[in-house]
């Protein structure tokens, strides 16, 4: 049996000694997930203040927001437990710029700050898979910030787990804006759907799928809102497949009924913020040859447990159904509505 742990969405900022980790250490992890919003750039009041700084500001917000997150003493003492090279991460909006944000926008000096999030990205998973592990984080020196070393790396990857193959994808970069109800814009772009298809075709899994936002249910956020990629393309390429749809940003924990022929979703986000409550949440899967096992935690106990068998596919959980599963997404132009109250509301407390 290979145990793997998950969580996401964790800012020193709203948690700074972060017990999670020491929850999360007790299962003796062999690999960590981190499944996006690995640090926030942005973090309630200072929403979105990222996108007004400049990209030599924006580097180094950046950095000190990782060496922060990298030197919380239960996080740290965590990933040194675990072996070299089994640190395993994507990324979400908050770590990428700012709160959803897509990497085709052509404005905030995106472009630029892309390819600085990217380099921060690549220099901070490779530091936590370094053993012996650094006390702290090491500097990256970015002469120009136009051209940070690492910047034009792809964050999408595929790996082995044991008899599972892990596909590591990057929801950012390449998405392009839905806002104004395009059901034909792109999440993952041309070559990252290529390489992601071509892994799908190659057996009947099981596969890890790995993912910063959501399956579904994430408002204007998640990759079901991306109607044409999502029904057209993904759906068909995971149809009679064995997938694990893993992933964050919600806030939330979530192991719902598969719906037949999609992948199974799960979800555990918010392991160290200061809202909703610290509710120190993660979860656990167990793979063996025959089955997988989820344990999905909060606050120590578990909420959710699911199992999947990996021959046949079927799969049991302890969660009810979400409302309107398999129904048809709410509009873009009714998430934005929400959205803009939402802030308005938060604008008024102040």
């Amino acid at each position: 049996m290979t145990r793997i742990v998950f969580a996401s969405c964790m800012s020193v900022e709203g948690s700074v000694k972060q017990p999670v980790w020491k929850e999360v250490a007790a299962h003796k992890p062999e690999w960590l997930i981190l499944c996006g919003d690995n640090i926030y750039m942005d973090y309630f009041p200072n929403g979105y203040q990222s996108k007004n700084w400049d990209p030599t500001r924006f580097a180094a917000e950046m950095h000190q927001r990782y060496a922060q997150q990298f030197a919380v003493p239960a996080f740290h003492a965590l990933v040194k437990s675990i072996p070299a090279d089994q640190v395993l991460g994507v990324w979400d909006d908050h770590d990428f710029a700012w709160n959803n944000c897509f990497g085709t926008d052509s404005g905030f000096g995106m472009p630029i700050k892309r390819k600085i999030a990217t380099a921060m990205y690549h220099h901070y998973f490779a530091a936590l898979n370094q053993r012996p592990l650094p006390a702290t984080l090491p500097e990256l020196k970015i002469p120009d910030p136009a051209n940070p070393p690492g910047g034009d790396r792809d964050v999408y990857r595929a790996c082995t787990i044991g008899r599972v193959r892990v596909l590591l994808c990057d929801g950012r970069s390449y998405r392009e804006d839905i806002t104004s109800g395009s059901t034909t814009a792109s999440l993952l772009g041309d070559a990252q759907e290529k390489w992601l298809f071509s892994e799908l075709a190659k057996n009947s899994g099981p596969y890890l799928l790995v993912s910063g936002s959501t399956m579904t249910k994430g408002d204007d956020q998640s990759w079901d809102v991306h109607q044409e990629f999502f029904t057209k393309r993904f759906l068909p390429a995971v149809r009679g497949k064995t997938v694990i749809f893993l992933a964050g940003d919600v806030h939330d924990n979530r192991l719902p009924p598969r719906v037949p022929h999609w992948p199974v979703e799960v979800v555990s986000s918010a392991a160290a913020l200061r809202f909703p409550f610290n509710e120190r949440k993660f979860g656990v899967l167990d793979v063996s040859d025959v089955e997988a096992n989820v344990f999905l935690y909060k606050r120590g106990d578990v909420e959710y447990t699911g199992k999947l068998n990996l021959a046949t596919g079927s799969f049991k959980t302890s969660m009810a159904a979400l409302a309107g599963d398999a129904a048809p997404k709410p509009s873009v132009q009714r998430a934005q509505t929400q959205r803009r109250n939402a802030l308005r509301s938060l604008s008024a407390r102040r």
